[in-house]
């Protein structure tokens, strides 16, 4: 590939990214209106963009066609495009929590006897919405 298309396959990639991004505000702005607001908070915004990442982390495990089981891998300009596309939209994403700290949260709240899991994920959710994984508070509770 020349250096001249080498610029236009990353302003390409660029604007697929920016398609990206307004998608997610269109489904904010769509959102906001089915439910009567002027627009969603941060939370449900934050959602939308935790939503997007998931559906392109998935997509990057290629896909299997139905009636035949056959898997089909994703070809390498997709992939390249997909990994640019979540880099932009985890750098919108809050700092997680490491596991150390659901962890040690885990245990105070257990020492204050909250041992329940919808307790913990309720309390998880008040308290650090956006910050975490829902799937490693249940598997980290299992330890």
């Amino acid at each position: 590939m020349t250096m001249v298309e080498n610029i236009k396959q990353e302003q390409k990639n660029l604007m697929m990214v920016n398609a990206t991004l307004s998608n997610i505000i269109a489904q904010a702005t769509a959102t906001a209106k089915k439910n009567k607001k002027d627009e969603l908070d941060e939370n449900e915004i934050l959602q939308l963009i935790k939503t997007e990442v998931k559906a392109l982390k998935s997509s990057l495990e290629g896909v299997v066609d139905k009636e035949t089981g056959k898997f089909f891998p994703i070809p390498t300009d997709k992939v390249e495009l997909i990994q640019l596309k979540l880099l932009h939209l985890e750098k919108l994403l809050p700092k997680q929590l490491t596991e150390d700290e659901i962890v040690s949260i885990i245990q105070k709240l257990s020492n204050e006897g909250l041992n329940e899991m919808k307790d913990v994920q309720s309390y998880f959710k008040q308290h650090y919405f956006g910050l975490y994984n829902g799937g490693d508070i249940a598997k980290l509770m299992k330890r």
